[in-house]
């Protein structure tokens, strides 16, 4: 699902040209992996989103171009309204 957004994101004209969405899906799982066991380990998962946000701003500018990246927005709380938009979606 995640390459698949990516390409989408390429199709949109939202990523920087040299980005390989094939090789970022996997760069991108496996650092949310281990985000996820970090978390788990140290505070039963209580500072997962505040990692979260920090992988983003530290990946993000190295994919999206300039223009999607003043436009997001990586505030803490912002995964609980994804998570209500997702759940409205497939129901």
């Amino acid at each position: 699902m995640l390459l698949s957004l990516l390409d989408q994101a390429r199709e949109n004209g939202e990523l920087l040209p040299h980005v390989n969405t094939s090789e970022s899906a996997d760069l991108i799982m496996g650092a949310f992996t281990g985000i996820q066991v970090v978390s788990q380990t140290l505070s039963d998962y209580a500072d997962l989103e505040e990692r979260y946000i920090s992988m983003q701003r530290h990946v993000l500018p190295s994919l999206a171009v300039p223009s999607v990246l003043a436009a997001l927005d990586l505030s803490p709380g912002r995964t609980e309204g994804l998570t209500a938009e997702l759940a409205a979606a497939q129901d």
